[in-house]
């Protein structure tokens, strides 16, 4: 294997899955590689998105303001991880989210798509979100949903 992506919604549990991608890496001597994925006119919160409250994202220097907080953001979370043998690119994108994370693993060649898990799980079984569906539907590499 050698290239992994792992998609991080920017919640609580970023950094976590972060931890469990950059091991899983490590130990298959694989480059991960890291994506965010927004969609414009809602910003990053702890629960996932919400509405951006200015209301000024048809301004461009709204958008790039969006897109720079999303990528220093990942980047702080990138800090612990900055001397690993595996770290890869860090990629921020807008648009379709599913969309957006299958096609950032077909460019950068991902042999495996690390997404987690944002509802709890049900009795008996995993709940997925819509997201997390499509992704499994679409992408062309395995996805391992942590």
């Amino acid at each position: 294997m050698k290239a992994m992506l792992v998609a991080l919604d920017l919640s609580d549990r970023s950094a976590a899955l972060l931890q469990e991608s950059f091991e899983l890496a490590e130990a298959c001597k694989a480059e991960l590689h890291v994506v965010h994925v927004y969609r414009a006119g809602l910003v990053p919160t702890s629960r996932g998105y919400g509405p951006d409250c200015s209301n000024d994202l048809s301004d461009v220097r709204a958008f790039d303001a969006q897109h720079r907080s999303a990528l220093g953001d990942l980047q702080t979370l990138m800090l612990p991880h900055d001397r690993s043998s595996s770290r890869g690119k860090v990629v921020v994108v807008a648009g379709d989210v599913a969309t957006g994370i299958v096609e950032t693993a077909k460019q950068l060649g991902a042999s495996l798509l690390i997404i987690g898990r944002h509802t709890p799980p049900r009795r008996g079984g995993m709940a997925l979100s819509d997201c997390t569906v499509r992704v499994l539907r679409c992408a062309e590499c395995p996805v391992l949903v942590i």
